[in-house]
């Protein structure tokens, strides 16, 4: 989708289908938190003393502090969102837990400077970690130009992630997710997204994914993996902010992106 944004300029919004070509042997996230069998994983996720994410950031007093800041407008900034929101999360379920929110409009920023032809999952991953994140109190949503971050790169320098993993498989994506990884992820949103079935489980629209979100948890209910992602859009979106999903949200996305793990305990390198 094409959109005119504040200054006029023609922007593509959301994230675009691609896949590097090849992930470097040794960096994948199948290769440095492992790949377990599906026994494995229910095995942890069975655990009776795991809490989910959600349920975490509610009881610490932190679910409507990151909901109500982590909201990328009508930018089509997703990207730097996903990226972010990532940081954010894995910062405080690391036990940082000074209350900062991060900005995805500085990374996005960075990977567009407003002459955007779209960007993919891989160029917020580089982001991450060779720039860093500022506190959505120094950047707004809207200051997705760098002639208004620019100033900001001090700040950014001070809070760089550890790379985060990209993730090669379908099932190194599950077991990532249940060592506690925050995973980024895209969905092809469209009418029904925020729509559910019986179960609470998200509609699943066709496409090869136009938006980039973080997965923050995957849970097993009715015997079946379901995954917890935030949709960037504030907490009067889907439930509270989430939607739930079976992996039927990935089938079509997951070959077309570089999904990414993001392993919690992030502290910057300040």
């Amino acid at each position: 989708m094409i959109i005119r944004d504040s200054r006029g300029n023609k922007r593509r919004c959301g994230t675009i289908p691609r896949r590097p070509r090849a992930i470097p042997v040794g960096s994948a996230a199948e290769e440095v938190i492992g790949e377990y069998s599906e026994a494995a994983v229910r095995q942890i996720l069975s655990d009776p003393n795991r809490i989910p994410v959600i349920e975490q950031l509610r009881r610490g007093g932190f679910l409507d502090t990151f909901t109500s800041q982590a909201n990328q407008g009508a930018h089509g900034s997703c990207n730097g969102w996903l990226c972010a929101n990532a940081y954010t999360l894995a910062r405080w379920l690391g036990g940082n837990r000074d209350g900062t929110v991060f900005s995805g409009a500085y990374n996005y920023g960075l990977m567009n400077g407003g002459q955007d032809e779209g960007s993919v999952l891989e160029d917020g991953y580089h982001t991450s970690f060779e720039n860093g994140f500022v506190p959505v109190s120094h950047c707004s949503r809207d200051w997705i130009y760098r002639d208004r971050t620019a100033a900001l790169d001090p700040i950014a320098a001070l809070n760089k992630a550890d790379a985060p993993f990209p993730i090669r498989t379908p099932n190194g994506m599950i077991t990532a997710a249940a060592k506690g990884c925050l995973i980024g992820t895209a969905i092809q949103v469209g009418r029904g997204t925020e729509s559910t079935d019986r179960n609470g489980m998200a509609l699943v629209s066709n496409g090869p994914g136009n938006h980039a979100v973080v997965c923050v948890d995957v849970r097993i209910e009715r015997g079946i993996f379901v995954y917890d992602l935030y949709l960037d859009w504030g907490p009067e979106h889907g439930d509270g902010g989430f939607i739930h999903c079976t992996w039927d949200m990935f089938d079509q996305t997951f070959p077309n992106h570089m999904f990414w793990a993001m392993p919690i305990g992030q502290w910057g390198s300040a």
